[in-house]
């Protein structure tokens, strides 16, 4: 159970990478601070207000798994942890999916669509799909463990 934990972790990272090398193949100038930061400043109003809500998730999610994991403690907000676990992932799915409506409704008015100028918007929507995943793989780490200190 913890093993798909971490391999979720390791393909929300990939795609959160993949998301910046998106950007940055269609001129997104920078590091990839400076490419997250630019995708975040260009995302359209619902996708920011996703992404602020993931980035303030995110560690309050961290501090409660490494809480549970650490001290192995039943009364650790297990609740908490589960809704992350299922809303998280869902909700970057369903932010990146109006992104991409939007790509898709942008490149129909183009005359013809470039896949340069579609790339910002692309990263976007990965970045988000991303960060979505990664919140609700973390918050799934401690259902691996079991209260007798080992793993299931």
């Amino acid at each position: 159970m913890r093993a798909l934990a971490i391999v979720r972790i390791v393909v929300a990272a990939a795609i959160v990478v993949g998301a910046v090398a998106i950007a940055q193949w269609g001129g997104v100038r920078g590091d990839a601070h400076q490419v997250l930061r630019t995708l975040f400043d260009h995302a359209s109003g619902l996708s920011r207000q996703v992404l602020i809500g993931l980035i303030i998730a995110a560690p309050i999610v961290l501090v409660l798994t490494l809480t549970r994991l650490v001290r192995r403690n039943p009364a650790a907000p297990a609740q908490i942890l589960s809704l992350f676990n299922g809303l998280a992932p869902v909700v970057g799915v369903a932010a990146a999916a109006l992104d991409l409506a939007g790509l898709l409704h942008g490149a129909s008015l183009a005359n013809p669509p470039s896949p340069v100028s579609m790339a910002p918007t692309l990263a976007e929507a990965s970045l988000i799909l991303g960060i979505g995943l990664l919140v609700g793989a973390v918050a799934a780490l401690p259902k691996g463990a079991s209260w007798n200190g080992g793993d299931r």
